[in-house]
């Protein structure tokens, strides 16, 4: 009886802090990170590619699985206003690996603390101990700071005006192409037929902040692979993303999670009258939650 009226009691808490839904318009806001945040992330990749070649009734199939974990410690050290991400950052990678076809390896970031400063317009990265990053860590970091528009392309997806729960909005199909194509040089995408939509389903009270859960989908028909020698793909190759975002929406918390499912089809015939298909599915979960501030002396 004791733990039936605890778990009682936790429900009725929960649904105080969560509120009802709420059914007025929202403008979704950015969280703007403050000297002192800190933040766990988690980062989190499962993939399945498959390659299949068909020639002379002989079936040859090539299957890749991967998976991918990164979780660490993010501590907002500097920022300057007007920029979105802050000027220096330090990370405390808790975890970093990825496991190929079953075999597990530490990635170079595992259980390394660095810090990430802007300067001269480009982040540097050091180690805890101040000696400078090289290698693929500095790989890693430098492809994330300096070389992805990421801060500019999430523009892309946010809905460019308020809304209730259950509207639509239909995003910029070109510009979502140019992001993708920077992302992905293996595939040519058919711009003229590409197209993204996404629907504000829910509005919610957590604590006293307000959330919102947003459904997008966007559809890249492929029209070649690229490289060298270019393909020509059949009809009915294509790249297709949902992605589910459940967040905080006024910009006062940076807590949220993200999940994203990629599906790609690419059909193609090969030399000496192969035919050819890949196919590749991903699932990519990405949570953001705050903690307490350090204690400082």
């Amino acid at each position: 009886m004791e733990r039936l009226f605890g778990s009682v009691l936790a429900l009725t808490i929960l649904a105080a802090q969560l509120g009802a839904a709420d059914d007025e318009a929202v403008a979704l806001q950015r969280y703007q990170y403050r000297v002192g945040d800190r933040v766990r992330v988690m980062d989190e990749e499962r993939s399945l590619l498959r390659f299949v070649v068909v020639q002379n009734n002989q079936r040859e199939e090539k299957q890749e699985t991967r998976e991918k974990i990164v979780i660490f410690v993010s501590e907002t050290l500097a920022v300057q206003k007007g920029e979105r991400r802050p000027r220096k950052i330090q990370r405390v990678y808790e975890r970093a690996e990825e496991t190929k076809n079953g075999t597990t390896e530490k990635l170079p970031l595992h259980g390394q603390t660095v810090v990430i400063e802007k300067k001269n317009d480009r982040y540097v990265f050091t180690t805890g101990n101040g000696q400078a990053l090289d290698g693929p860590a500095h790989d890693e970091l430098d492809k994330e700071f300096n070389r992805k528009k990421e801060d500019d392309e999430l523009d892309n997806f946010i809905p460019p005006r308020p809304l209730k729960p259950g509207e639509t909005w239909m995003m910029d199909a070109q510009k979502l192409v140019q992001s993708f194509s920077r992302a992905s040089r293996e595939f040519i995408m058919d711009a003229k037929t590409a197209k993204g939509e996404g629907k504000f389903v829910e509005s919610y009270t957590f604590g006293g902040y307000k959330y919102g859960i947003y459904d997008m989908l966007i559809q890249f028909p492929l029209k070649q692979l690229a490289g060298p020698n270019p393909m020509d793909l059949k009809s009915g190759s294509k790249m297709e993303m949902r992605i589910l975002a459940d967040g905080n929406v006024d910009g006062r918390e940076p807590n949220g999670i993200l999940t994203l499912r990629v599906t790609l089809r690419a059909f193609f015939d090969g030399p000496q009258g192969a035919s050819a298909s890949i196919k590749a599915d991903g699932v990519m979960l990405q949570s953001m939650a705050r903690l307490p501030a350090r204690k400082r002396d």
